[in-house]
């Protein structure tokens, strides 16, 4: 995901799940429990928000 960051790192850069998955070769539950455990660590995080357009984007590092 690193190839999606902002370079400065101003402002979060949300990928969603289906080209994280296609990046990193994974599909369904695999792709699920990675990205689970990646935001529960705090690598990634969920886009805030609610609604279809946020669903499924995830950014690098912790919220906030």
């Amino acid at each position: 995901m690193g190839d999606f960051s902002d370079p400065i790192g101003l402002s979060a850069v949300y990928v969603h799940r289906d080209q994280i998955g296609e990046l990193a070769k994974l599909t369904g539950s695999t792709l699920d429990n990675a990205l689970s455990r990646l935001a529960k660590t705090g690598a990634i995080h969920r886009q805030p928000g609610s609604g279809r357009a946020v669903r499924g984007k995830y950014g690098l590092g912790p919220e906030g």
